[in-house]
Formats: C-alpha cells, sequence, structure tokens
C-alpha cells in the first residue's frame, strides 16, 4: 500500500499539532532501524547514563547509518513533510536521534508543542501560542 498525505494529515496538524503519517515508513525498513539501532541502547547508556531517554544525534555514534539514512531519503515522508509545513522544510541528519526507554527509573519529556498548560500565566499562554502557530518552529518526527 502506497502512503498517500491528505489535505487531513494537513488541518490534524494545524488544529491538534500533530499528525500520524501511518504507514508512511514500510515494515522492512522499521526492521533495518530497530536492527542497526541495536547497539545504540548500550552506547547511550555507558554515555550518558542507565536511565538516558534519548541517542542523539544518531549519525556521531558508531552503528549503521544506512537504514538512517534510508529513511531520511524516504520521498513519500519528504513529500508529506513538505506538504503539511512547507516547501522550504526538510528533514535531515543534524539532530536525528532515536528515543529509548530508561532502564531503571521512567520518567517523562515534555514535548514542545505540549507547552501550553492550564497553570500558565495568561500573557505566557498569549506568547507560546503565537509561537507554535508558527510552522517554522517547534516540530519533531516521532
Amino acid at each position: 500500500m502506497t502512503f498517500t498525505c491528505s489535505d487531513q494529515h494537513i488541518a490534524d496538524f494545524h488544529h491538534h499539532g500533530y499528525t500520524v503519517f501511518r504507514g508512511i515508513v514500510p515494515t522492512s525498513l522499521v526492521a533495518d532501524l530497530r536492527r542497526a539501532f541495536e547497539p545504540g541502547y548500550a552506547l547511550a547508556r555507558s554515555a550518558q547514563g542507565v536511565d538516558t531517554q534519548r541517542l542523539q544525534p544518531v549519525k556521531a555514534w558508531a552503528i549503521d547509518q544506512a537504514p538512517f539514512r534510508d529513511f531520511i531519503g524516504l520521498p513519500a515522508l519528504r513529500d508529506a513533510i513538505q506538504r503539511v509545513l512547507s516547501p522550504g522544510h526538510a528533514m535531515t541528519d543534524v539532530l536525528l536521534g532515536v528515543l529509548i526507554q530508561p532502564a531503571q527509573r521512567a520518567w517523562h519529556m515534555a514535548w514542545h508543542r505540549d507547552w501550553i498548560r492550564p497553570d500558565m500565566p495568561e500573557d505566557c499562554a498569549a506568547e507560546v501560542t503565537a509561537r507554535l502557530a508558527d510552522v517554522r518552529l517547534f516540530n519533531q518526527m516521532n
């Protein structure tokens, strides 16, 4: 099945702050990414502690980079990013990271678009809301 970016993806992103590209990454590439990243768990925990939650940037570590290049180069993914954000947007390997489960103590990481909270002062919330509306800022892929 071929992925198609729809107007609903664009609407979801602008309404909710995220969209889900279901099925965009071929299952064979998902398997290749998992296999290539396997040594990354030990590398991340050795360098950053057992409860680290990511390895970033992936390109700086001694793991097989080919699947990550394939991921970044997926034509459907590149097209979807440009349709949802703008033709000037592109995914790169500069900050590409992989989130991992901490080994001993679970903890959460605030997502960039989780910054608006009910207890946030109104003047601060207005500024954050304006920044979140700018598609050039606070984008990430999970």
